[in-house]
Parts: structure tokens; C-alpha cells; sequence
């Protein structure tokens, strides 16, 4: 044992407007990670059309691989048995990045822009709506 404690992992559970999609997000090293079944699932959008705009993001230069992706071991259920396999999961960076190219892609061809809020854990409280948070922490463009 190397006495160093293991690294503090946190994960919070989202569930979309309409109650039909589900994510958790894994919280480390002070900001959000999620791989890209999780960002197509928040998005409510195809695995496919999530990675093209990532694979533009890093071929164009915009951010670096290294510093917006790491893989975390995931264990699932296939079939009856427990199986775990690294993920690449990316950074929040990564995914306000493909927020942007989506809402500008969405604008060009008249679909929704999206709209996301980073909530601090202590604004959360029992008589606090979901409508409340928005409008207090909610960015316009994913910018």
C-alpha cells in the first residue's frame, strides 16, 4: 500500500425533464466526468453524433485528449456475470465543448440550443425546486 488515500470519487444522479433518461455523473478532481453514452443520454442524442463532434473538437486542436479524457473502471451486468472495463470518460471541458458545437450546429439547421446549470452541492435543499436552480445557475449556449 502506497499510504496515499485513494482518490475521492462522487457520484450524482440526473434524471432529464421527461423522467426517461437517467445519468450519473461521476464528480473527481474537482470537476464532472462522463462518458459518452452518459453525454448522448443527457443531450438525448445518438453515441455516433456525440463522438463526430468530440473527434472534431481534438483533431481541430480546441482541447487536448490528454487533459479532458481518463478512464475509469465500469462494472456492469452482461448476461449473469459482473464484468468491468475501462471507459474513457471526458472531462467537463470536453463536454461544455460539445454543448457549444451542438447548440451552434442546432442553430443552423433550427433546432433547440441547449441550456445547462452547474449546481453547488449546498444551493441543494429539500424546499428548493428544480425551477428555482435552473434560473439561478442555468448558462444559455453551453459557453
Amino acid at each position: 500500500m502506497s499510504g496515499e488515500p485513494a482518490p475521492r470519487s462522487e457520484i450524482v444522479l440526473y434524471q432529464t425533464e421527461d423522467g426517461r433518461t437517467r445519468v450519473e455523473c461521476r464528480f473527481e478532481e474537482g470537476t464532472i466526468w462522463l462518458p459518452q453514452r452518459q453525454i448522448a443520454g443527457l443531450f438525448q442524442v445518438t453515441v455516433p453524433t456525440v463522438n463526430e463532434h468530440l473527434k472534431g473538437i481534438y483533431e481541430d486542436g480546441e482541447l487536448e485528449r490528454e487533459a479532458t479524457i481518463r478512464r475509469f473502471r465500469i462494472v456492469q451486468m452482461e448476461g449473469n456475470r459482473q464484468v468491468g472495463r475501462l471507459v474513457e470518460h471526458y472531462r467537463l471541458e470536453a463536454i461544455l465543448k460539445w454543448c457549444r458545437l451542438a447548440t451552434d450546429h442546432a442553430s443552423t439547421c433550427g433546432g433547440k440550443p441547449w441550456t445547462y446549470a452547474l449546481i453547488p452541492h449546498d444551493a441543494i435543499a429539500e424546499n428548493i425546486t428544480l425551477d428555482w436552480l435552473v434560473r439561478q445557475f442555468a448558462r444559455d449556449g453551453c459557453q
